[in-house]
C-alpha cells in the first residue's frame, strides 16, 4: 500500500490474493493459500507527520476489519537523498539463480550498473525485515506447527500406526488413502490438504526455526508411510539425518554417527542411485560432507566427510571444474584431520624444552 491508497485498496488486494486459485489457470494443487501469511507493507513519507498518522490509522483498521498484520516503511525521506547522506551499493543476492545472473549480465550497462540507496533507507528496510521475521513470521510458523502437531502428528503416535503387525488386523476401508496426483510429465506429487504434505511442511518449518527434535520425530514418522514413494522417502531420510547432526538428540556421539546417521544417509544415496538421480545423489553426499566437517570433533567426523567426497570423485559424474573444487575440499579435510593427542604431546615436549636449563658452555 503506497501513498494515496486507502483501506478499500488493501481490502481488494487481500480478496484477490485469497482467490488466486480461481483467477489463475492450472493453479498448483500443492499450494495452500491458507498456509501463507499475508502482510501489508505500508509506505509513507517520513517528513510528513500527516502521512505517518494516516498510515498508523490504516494499520489499526486493517488489523481490526481484515485480521491481517501490517508493517510500515518510511520510504520517502528528503533528508536521506541529500548530498551529505552516504549511499551504499546494492549487490546481487547470494542465492541468485543462474537465470537471474544471465539476465543481469545481458542487460545494458545503464540498466545493470550499480544500484545505490541512502544508508538511512537501507537501515529502515533492515529494521522492517527484523519486525517481519521475528514478530510476525516466526510466531505464525510456531502456531501452525503446534496446530499440525496436535491434529495430525499426535494421533499418529498410537500403538497401531506404523506397526506392520497390527496393520494386518486393521480394516483396509478404515485406512487413510494417500492423496497424491501425477503431473503432465508423470511426476507424482501430494495434494496440499494431504497429511503427508502437511507433515512434511511441519518438519521443514521445524528445521527453519531450529526445533530439530520436532523435525526428526516428524521425518521419522513420515518415512514409514512413503515406502511406495522412493524419492520422497529418500528426502525424508536425508533430512532426518540433518536433524540428528544439528542436535535433535542432544550431543552427536561416535556411536550415533555410526549406528543412526550414516545408515540413513547411505540408504538415501542408494535410493537416489536406484532412481537414476545423479544430481540428487551428489548433492546429498556433498551436504553431509560439509555437515560432518562442521562438527567440533574433527578427528571423529572428518573421515566420514572424506569418504563421501572420495565417493563423489570416484563416480566420475562431475565436470573438471567441479572435480577441482572437490579435490581442494579433500585437501582441507586431510589437513584438518590431526590427532588431538599429537598436539598435546607436542605442547608438552615444547614446554619441557623451554624449562630445561641451557647447556654449560
Amino acid at each position: 500500500i503506497s501513498q494515496g491508497q486507502t483501506y478499500e485498496d488493501a481490502r481488494d488486494l487481500l480478496i484477490t490474493f485469497k482467490n488466486l486459485n480461481k483467477f489463475i489457470d492450472n493453479f498448483p494443487p500443492y499450494l495452500n493459500l491458507n498456509d501463507i501469511l499475508p502482510v501489508f507493507l505500508l509506505c509513507y513519507d517520513k517528513n510528513s507527520p500527516e502521512q505517518e498518522t494516516i498510515c498508523n490509522e490504516l494499520v489499526k483498521k486493517i488489523k481490526k476489519q481484515l485480521f491481517v498484520e501490517s508493517v510500515v516503511l518510511p520510504l520517502w525521506n528528503s533528508g536521506a537523498h541529500s548530498e551529505k547522506s552516504s549511499y551504499k551499493i546494492l549487490h546481487e543476492p547470494i542465492m541468485t539463480s543462474l537465470d537471474e545472473t544471465l539476465t543481469s549480465i545481458s542487460q545494458p550497462k545503464a540498466i545493470s550498473g550499480d544500484f545505490k540507496l541512502p544508508s538511512t533507507i537501507i537501515d529502515e528496510i533492515y529494521d522492517m525485515l527484523d519486525i517481519l521475521v521475528h514478530k510476525l513470521l516466526i510466531p505464525y510458523m510456531e502456531r501452525k506447527i503446534s496446530y499440525w502437531d496436535e491434529t495430525i502428528m499426535q494421533p499418529r503416535k498410537s500403538l497401531f500406526h506404523g506397526n506392520r503387525f497390527f496393520k494386518k488386523f486393521i480394516n483396509k476401508k478404515n485406512q487413510t488413502q494417500i492423496q497424491s496426483y501425477k503431473t503432465a510429465d508423470g511426476t507424482e506429487q501430494f495434494l496440499a490438504s494431504s497429511d503427508e504434505f502437511l507433515l512434511r511442511k511441519l518438519a521443514d518449518w521445524s528445521i527453519m526455526i531450529s526445533n530439530f527434535k520436532m523435525a526428526f520425530t516428524t521425518y521419522d514418522s513420515l518415512a514409514n508411510d512413503l515406502e511406495n514413494f522412493p524419492l520422497y522417502l529418500a528426502s525424508c531420510l536425508e533430512w532426518c539425518s540433518v536433524s540428528l547432526l544439528m542436535g535433535a538428540q542432544s550431543i552427536v556421539t561416535v556411536k550415533m554417527i555410526k549406528n543412526d546417521i550414516t545408515p540413513l544417509i547411505d540408504r538415501a544415496v542408494e535410493i537416489y542411485k536406484f532412481e537414476n538421480r545423479p544430481n540428487f545423489e551428489t548433492r546429498c553426499m556433498l551436504l553431509f560432507a560439509e555437515l560432518f566437517l562442521s562438527l567440533s570433533d574433527s578427528w571423529t567426523s572428518t573421515p566420514y566427510a572424506i569418504n563421501y567426497l572420495e565417493t563423489i570423485l570416484s563416480d566420475g559424474k562431475l565436470k573438471p571444474l567441479s572435480q577441482t573444487l572437490i579435490w581442494e575440499r579433500l585437501s582441507d579435510c586431510y589437513s584438518s584431520r590431526v590427532d588431538p593427542r599429537i598436539n598435546v604431546i607436542y605442547k608438552i615436549d615444547q614446554n619441557s624444552r623451554e624449562r630445561s636449563p641451557s647447556p654449560l658452555p
